[in-house]
């Protein structure tokens, strides 16, 4: 059974290191997990051109491609500078699973009201499978859907390949197949999707890590100590609050009367 290292920081990092590509990694441990803020210093040039494209209307993302040469001559220009500046972030937890484990994370998050709240979250998502599939003789990966869908999704990228133009989350056809595909129960088929973990959390702070058995999961039961001396017995899942070393008790603020 293979066993994988996870590497977990204060702000919610998650790193995964297989057994194998762990014995390869230097004694300096070197690139593992950068816990660093990137900064980049952009030259004059470089700075009037980010500006001029940030205000020119657009839908900007990861397919832009006036974007990511703007990057590419950034990164290569002698006059634009990189630092790195320390981020506050530290590795917090560690634990060495095995493939049948899944893991879940206590966490400190922000609610909406500003209260900081205690939550246990599990650190993976749900993937649609893609598979390899001949489009006008050419070997693609695409998201596997429903029989029904999957053919609309052949024909579209067809057409693409036909006009020599790539499809991109810009295209409305594409985006359209996503929405359709949300609501059809076939194309929501548990087999058609696989468990990724994140590589980010968003939280205020890690506190703890459970590892399950991924088959196995057992709902734990907390025996709680109440003031008067009495016992009371929860499940675990249903307690909202985890308690932790740092909890502090709530003030009631009275009038001057009171």
């Amino acid at each position: 059974m293979e066993k994988s290292l996870v590497i977990i920081t204060k702000k919610g990092k998650i790193k995964y290191l297989p057994i194998e590509k762990l014995q390869k990694i230097s004694k300096s441990g070197k690139k593992i997990l950068s816990l660093y803020q990137k900064i980049v210093k952009k030259c004059n040039l470089h700075q009037e051109q980010s500006i001029d494209h940030k205000n020119t209307p657009h839908e900007c993302g990861i397919s832009c491609s006036v974007s990511r040469e703007l990057q590419k001559q950034i990164k290569t220009c002698p006059n634009c500078s990189v630092r790195l500046i320390d981020g506050g972030d530290k590795i917090t937890k560690t634990a060495l699973i095995n493939e049948d484990e899944e893991i879940e994370l206590i966490i400190k998050r922000k609610a909406k009201n500003g209260k900081i709240k205690n939550l246990k979250i599990s650190v993976y998502r749900q993937v649609r499978i893609k598979e390899l599939t001949l489009i006008a003789g050419e070997e693609v990966k695409m998201n596997k859907y429903c029989s029904k869908h999957q053919s609309s999704a052949i024909k579209h990228l067809t057409i693409h390949k036909k006009n020599n133009v790539t499809c991109d989350i810009r295209c409305p056809i594409s985006r359209n197949l996503h929405k359709v595909a949300k609501t059809c129960s076939d194309c929501q088929n548990p087999h058609l999707f696989i468990k990724k973990p994140k590589k980010q959390i968003k939280c205020e702070q890690v506190v703890d890590l459970v590892v399950n058995k991924g088959e196995e999961k057992q709902d734990l039961l907390l025996l709680l100590v109440k003031k008067d001396s009495t016992l009371e017995k929860k499940k675990f899942a249903s307690v909202k609050s985890w308690i932790s070393s740092d909890t502090k008790l709530k003030k009631t603020n009275y009038c001057k009367k009171h």
